[in-house]
């Protein structure tokens, strides 16, 4: 059986071999003991030859933070005798993890019914029948199918190993949510001293997994992406140049001339890398599925990452995250869980379930800016989509060989920055910079904010596409099968009340219900999806 986009070929004839083909960065391991086999791809350590025995190690708690911090830089196939055949793809947010059915070729699923997979591999004793249903069912959009057990699958989750071959699903959120109140600092200047010192310790960590891989820094003018190439050139992580594209619209003008004193200060060469071409918010030119799912060729990130890769490097830093460490947040037993998967959860209690979900009531939720801000999440999962991190990072990343680490989102940084809840934080946002490091930033860094304003951009693609927009929800594939109800907002945006979608959060979920409109549409069009 060959998948469609090769990651790997499966022949069950014979001896059942498994063939895995190279892969740019990554390597394929595999063993067998009793009834189960397991493979894969897995980053070299130090240049040795991948022993399982080493990567199972790397998948300890000591070392999970490397691997949470790089969106899919781990493959693990499970193989059970019984049923012959099954893999799974689980990415660091763990909320929308991508795997192939082997039971249908030709067939992408992209489900948080994940849980279920998951709780399967941890018992290993599974009836046929119902394994074989699992990995072949169609992602039919219903509450029953889509959504009902995302609230049981922590973001994050670690598919453990041991020695033994038994398997089981951990949460890294729950190995680091303890804040231990002996361990608090007792002033500001021991809490920033040990900040750097663990900041240290992460980039000599990183330096010593990577090893000669080159890497390049995502350059913008903000204070936690200097941060990241500063600890960078430190640490002498190997190749290291800048690289970016923050420089365009709607970015502040100044943005430039900081990137190229950063650059300067730390002996980096940068490039700037153009794609405004392909920053067209909405439009059907923007949702290039006929390849699909090959590179997205019109996706920012694809661009800016093919141009990374031709300059020979296979490891992007970031300062993700950076923004969130000040008032770094308690892991909530509420929202253990994307908030784009918590409104969900929420609009699916109401009297229609999801069927709210663009009603008036389901929009008010959503536009609860107040509710939202009182949530608390665990800091990175808060700033990214999990649909745009699996549907459309995922593919350019796999294909390219290129990872993306972010530093400053690394469990251990974070659960570090819990301990100034201890502390009585009369200082500001950018205090808190300026304290980490006073001589890391520049000075026209430090005397006041450089952020674009995203929001004010969105607001005008909105006016500019409100007509293409209602299009798109009157003919929705999901609105035709009768699950969401989009009028309200088909006649907000016809009759002109804009203003009330102008917030981040809207724009947000908007432009992810578009896309995952388009990926279904496609997918009917090709006909591996039946919603029957």
């Amino acid at each position: 059986m060959i998948i469609d986009d090769p990651i790997v070929e499966f022949d069950f004839a014979g001896d059942s071999r498994v063939v895995l083909p190279v892969h740019p960065v990554l390597k394929a391991v595999s063993e067998k003991r009793n009834d189960v086999e397991i493979w894969g791809y897995f980053l070299d350590l130090e240049g040795r030859d991948n022993r399982l025995e080493e990567v199972l190690e790397m998948l300890e708690i000591k070392n999970w933070d490397f691997f949470s911090s790089i969106s899919a830089n781990f493959c693990f196939w499970v193989r059970f005798e019984v049923t012959k055949e099954m893999f799974v793809i689980v990415d660091y947010l763990g909320s929308f993890p991508m795997y192939y059915s082997i039971v249908s070729a030709k067939k992408l699923v992209f489900s948080p019914m994940a849980s279920k997979v998951l709780d399967y591999i941890k018992i290993l004793k599974v009836d046929e029948f119902q394994m074989l249903r699992l990995v072949a069912r169609e992602p039919s959009l219903t509450s029953d199918t889509f959504f009902k057990e995302v609230k049981q699958i922590y973001p994050g989750c670690v598919l453990r190993v041991d020695s033994s071959m038994r398997v089981e699903v951990k949460s890294y959120l729950e190995m680091y949510r303890g804040f231990d109140e002996k361990d608090s600092i007792v002033t500001l200047q021991q809490f920033f001293e040990g900040l750097l010192e663990l900041l240290d310790e992460v980039f000599e960590g990183y330096k010593k997994i990577i090893g000669e891989l080159g890497v390049a820094i995502d350059l913008t003018a903000g204070l936690d992406s200097t941060l990241v190439a500063y600890m960078s050139k430190k640490a002498g992580l190997s190749g290291v140049v800048g690289s970016t594209f923050e420089y365009l619209p709607p970015n502040n003008s100044e943005n430039l001339e900081i990137i190229s004193e950063v650059a300067n200060k730390y002996q980096l060469s940068y490039k700037l890398v153009d794609v405004k071409n392909y920053c067209e918010l909405f439009g059907d030119e923007f949702f290039n599925w006929e390849d699909f799912p090959g590179i997205i060729n019109k996706f920012p990130l694809a661009m800016y990452l093919s141009e990374l890769f031709a300059m020979g490097k296979r490891i992007r830093i970031t300062g993700h995250g950076g923004d969130e460490l000040y008032s770094a947040k308690s892991i909530s037993e509420k929202h253990n869980y994307l908030p784009y998967l918590n409104y969900f959860d929420t609009v699916a209690k109401l009297k229609f379930g999801l069927g709210d979900v663009f009603s008036e009531k389901g929009t008010s939720i959503l536009l609860d800016r107040d509710y939202y801000s009182k949530a608390e999440y665990f800091t990175n999962f808060l700033t990214t989509s999990a649909l745009e991190i699996n549907l459309e990072c995922f593919v350019p990343k796999w294909r390219l060989g290129m990872w993306t680490l972010s530093p400053l989102s690394d469990p251990r940084v974070v659960r570090y920055c819990y301990k100034l809840r201890g502390i009585d934080k009369n200082f500001s946002n950018l205090d808190f910079w300026k304290k980490i490091g006073p001589t890391i930033h520049t000075e026209r860094q430090l005397a006041g904010s450089t952020k674009p304003d995203y929001t004010k951009n969105d607001n005008e693609r909105l006016r500019e596409k409100k007509d293409y927009i209602v299009e798109r929800l009157s003919k929705s594939v999901i609105r035709n099968l009768g699950l969401f109800q989009y009028g309200k907002i088909i006649e907000d945006l016809t009759e002109g009340r804009l203003e009330k979608y102008f917030s981040y959060d809207a724009m947000f979920y908007l432009i992810n219900f578009i896309k995952m409109d388009h990926y279904l549409e496609h997918e009917m069009k090709l006909k591996q999806i039946n919603f029957s």
